[in-house]
């Protein structure tokens, strides 16, 4: 898979978050070798719906979505 931020390429990443209040202190996510970004279903989530809805998105950005929000 490759990053939409710099088209780096994306590795399925296991994360620990001890802050957490679900009680989940793992979760599975992508993140990128060369710059960092992390995906979860979350981030999709929140990006998705902060998302302009008049600007339609290109295929590339629909594609990835998909794929990292179904992993």
């Amino acid at each position: 898979m490759t990053c939409v931020r710099c088209y780096g390429l994306m590795i399925d990443d296991s994360f620990e978050d001890l802050r957490d209040d679900t009680h989940q202190f793992r979760f599975a996510a992508w993140r990128c070798l060369n710059c960092g970004e992390v995906m979860d279903s979350v981030i999709i989530g929140h990006r998705l719906k902060m998302e302009d809805r008049d600007q339609p998105r290109t295929a590339a950005q629909s594609n990835y979505y998909d794929r990292v929000g179904a992993a």
